[in-house]
């Protein structure tokens, strides 16, 4: 009976050790099946938030480029507007300098005009008879003929 409870005590106990076993065994592949998972877990994790820093970094490049380029193109239409503005100017100018170059001429050429259309008699040719009534008469009369002649294109 000795024997019998001996070979039934290491039954028992073999079969403990076994249930032990298989359960630490469990444990165990339980224990490295979390820790892989959470490595899993983890690392997608890192690679989530790195891909968001990647992303939120080139954003934020793009964001100050977009400025940049709108600064630049808001100066750019400023120079041009301002190019524009002293063009206008300049030209504004040269059509005035124009309109008093030809106003110039016209009145050189009326004046031109007017010392070949009116001769003083004889009696107005010196100097001082040139003040006398008569003379500042014919002057008188000669310059409104001349203008109603000029004006009709008739010189």
């Amino acid at each position: 009976m000795y024997q019998k409870d001996q070979r039934r005590s290491r039954t028992i106990l073999y079969a403990i050790g076994t249930v032990v076993g298989g359960v630490a065994i469990t444990l165990t592949a339980r224990y490295f099946s979390y820790e892989y998972q959470m490595s899993v877990v983890t690392s997608t994790f890192t690679k989530v938030m790195d891909d968001m820093q990647k992303s939120a970094a080139k954003t934020g490049e793009k964001i100050q480029r977009d400025a940049a380029a709108a600064r630049q193109a808001a100066i750019d239409k400023e120079e041009r507007d301002r190019q524009i503005v002293a063009q206008a100017e300049r030209d504004k100018f040269a059509k005035q300098q124009a309109a008093i170059d030809a106003a110039s001429r016209a009145a050189d050429a009326k004046e031109a005009a007017w010392k070949q259309f009116y001769q003083p008699s004889s009696n107005c040719q010196s100097y001082e008879s040139r003040a006398s009534m008569e003379c500042a008469n014919e002057h008188v009369r000669a310059k409104r003929d001349f203008e109603a002649k000029w004006a009709a294109g008739q010189l």
